[in-house]
């Protein structure tokens, strides 16, 4: 009676196809993950530069790392320099680089964790300068966004370029910036009737030198600015000289400028934008050059070997930004920095206690940080004299061991392994240590960078038990971080539970699942087909839903095979998704008999 129920009630059958549809689509939906390429202007002209950015979406997924190649033409552009300023990622496997030659740039960073999280996550910025007219698109090749899961999980579910219209260039008046003279006040009234303030006004800044009242060494300034909508056409012009209007016109408008081999001095950069026939208020942004080191005319050290006191006169000036502070190094020591001031009339003292010879150096600053040296050395007897204590001492100091962040207990072989940690200071030397029960060591060596962060990409473990460390330093000197243990399985699922598992992982699984309901359903029908005639109906109504649900099935079967090939055209797939998707063929293969 339990069966002819079953059998009689055909929305059985819809229900458990559609448990199964649930899982698959479930399981897709982990790749959420957008990579796009954002540009300051889609508009340009021949001879300018367009800024692109590389943004990520994780769409609420926690990611840890992002690689991609972006090809562009090469006959329409030139890269001219990739930057990592403000980028989400401080660790990279491979450094952002970029060849005109062939059209291609590409990167490959990451961040320890917990990993990004956020819809306008900037990876790095690229500046482009275009070469002739025409329609350049840049495109994404072989990208890929990885979950902050300990698995390497992708999450990307696509990527979108860009295309730049490059227009024939307009010449502009070239503009001769007079010599440096005396700066003058800023005075940023318009020099004629001006728009609607709010629908021209303009603000400046650089990324090059973002501080007006700093001095840089860097006579090459970029600057930038917000172009409101409705604006037609822009006005720049930079002088030395505060007294003048912007006259190089624009059109299209321009957002950034770069201006090459300033000489030294306080330079004005000005914009206005135009809206319609109305020129809007002008915009001036102040720049300070400062690029030849302090003069040096004569440096003398006198040491006091009595009264342990070394006494320094330094005749050195700086006529551009202006002197700034002293490094006083003993042995290569830094014993002492010394402010511009405290060097009255040339000359200062300190109290100094060493033994035997010793090297002295004096590296002077200015404000725009050139620096002039100058070289000296000193005697002193063996008095007994409280010890040299130096500001950074001259010995090696005790090593601190690293800290290696948390791994997961389990892993699928064959998958990469992200290893990540921190030292107590920059630029250090960090040897990862990955040892497998059977006592084979594996060692990879790496450094961390100025943020103390280190970390190490470990390809294809295989399945077992490994113990991992890291430290720093060699033989007994060493420091070793804490030893962490780790799992890699082959098993099909690894975190079963968690929502961050590999879409993949469940196919063989699920397509085990759907085999079983269409053999238990044909089991069924094969059975009731023995009943006395007078239930004959009621067999033919299973037969007709017996097909409806294997075109159901098949068309689950064929979307997801569907899914392995979109990935197998991104990257290449693993040996475990290559068993999945023969499996799956499999199963369509025998829903094709079963329908026959």
């Amino acid at each position: 009676m339990f069966i002819k129920k079953i059998l009689k009630n055909k929305l059985t059958y819809y229900f458990a196809a559609l448990v199964v549809s649930l899982f698959f689509i479930g399981c897709s939906g982990v790749s959420a993950a957008t990579m796009s390429l954002s540009a300051n202007s889609t508009n340009v002209s021949v001879g300018e530069t367009v800024t692109l950015y590389v943004i990520l979406n994780s769409d609420g997924v926690a990611v840890n790392n992002a690689e991609a190649t972006i090809k562009f033409p090469s006959d329409l552009f030139d890269i001219i320099s990739i930057s990592k300023g403000g980028s989400i990622f401080s660790l990279w496997v491979e450094e952002p680089s970029f060849s005109n030659s062939a059209g291609a740039i590409s990167f490959n960073g990451g961040s320890p964790t917990p990993g990004f999280t956020g819809a306008r996550g900037s990876i790095i910025s690229i500046v482009a300068k275009a070469k002739k007219s025409g329609q350049a698109e840049f495109s994404f090749s072989g990208a890929a966004v990885r979950a902050n899961d300990g698995l390497g999980t992708d999450v990307l579910r696509g990527s979108y370029g860009n295309i730049i219209v490059v227009a024939a260039k307009e010449e502009p008046v070239k503009e001769t910036p007079a010599k440096p003279t005396t700066p003058e006040p800023i005075n940023d009234a318009p020099a004629e009737p001006t728009a609607t303030a709010q629908s021209t006004s303009l603000q400046i800044s650089s990324l090059t030198h973002p501080n007006r009242d700093q001095w840089y060494k860097d006579s090459n300034p970029v600057f930038q600015w917000n172009l409101p909508k409705n604006i037609n056409a822009v006005q720049t012009g930079i002088n030395n000289n505060n007294a003048f209007s912007p006259s190089v016109i624009y059109a299209p408008a321009i957002s950034r400028k770069a201006v090459q081999n300033l000489d030294d001095g306080i330079w004005y950069f000005k914009v206005r934008a135009r809206e319609d026939k109305t020129w809007g208020p002008i915009a001036t942004y102040v720049v300070q050059i400062d690029s030849l080191a302090p003069e040096k005319r004569n440096v003398e050290f006198n040491y006091d070997d009595n009264n342990k006191r070394l006494s320094i006169v330094a005749d050195i000036s700086d006529t551009g930004s202006g002197l700034d502070h002293y490094e006083l190094y003993v042995n290569d020591s830094l014993i002492k920095n010394i402010p511009a001031p405290d060097f009255i009339g040339g000359q200062h003292s300190l109290d100094l206690y060493a033994l035997g010879e010793n090297n002295i150096k004096l590296i002077a600053f200015d404000k725009a940080g050139n620096s002039v040296e100058a070289l000296g050395s000193f005697y002193s007897s063996g008095v007994s004299v409280p010890p040299l204590e130096p500001v950074i001492s001259p010995s090696v100091p005790e090593l601190i061991a690293p800290q290696i962040s948390p791994l997961p207990e389990l892993i699928s072989a064959d998958d990469k392994l992200i290893i990540q940690g921190s030292t107590q200071e920059p630029d250090i030397e960090v040897t990862i240590n990955v040892k497998k029960e059977n006592g084979e060591l594996m060692v990879f060596k790496t450094r961390s960078n100025y943020e103390k962060n280190f970390f190490a990409l470990i390809p294809n473990l295989k399945a077992g038990n490994y113990e991992i460390w890291s430290e720093i330093g060699s033989g007994d000197s060493a420091a070793a971080s804490q030893h962490l243990q780790l799992e890699a399985t082959p098993k099909l699922i690894t975190a079963v539970g968690s929502s961050t598992f590999k879409t993949l992982n469940l196919f063989g699984l699920l397509a085990l699942i759907v085999l079983i309901l269409i053999s238990a359903a044909f089991y069924l029908g094969k059975n009731f087909s023995k009943l006395p005639v007078k239930r004959k109906t009621g067999l033919t109504t299973i037969k007709r839903n017996n097909a409806k649900i294997l075109s159901f099935v098949k068309n689950i079967l064929e979307n997801n095979l569907s899914l392995i090939h979109n990935i197998r055209h991104r990257r290449m797939l693993t040996r475990e998704e290559k068993r999945i998707k023969k499996a799956i063929e499999d199963g369509l293969d025998q829903v094709d008999k079963w329908f026959k």
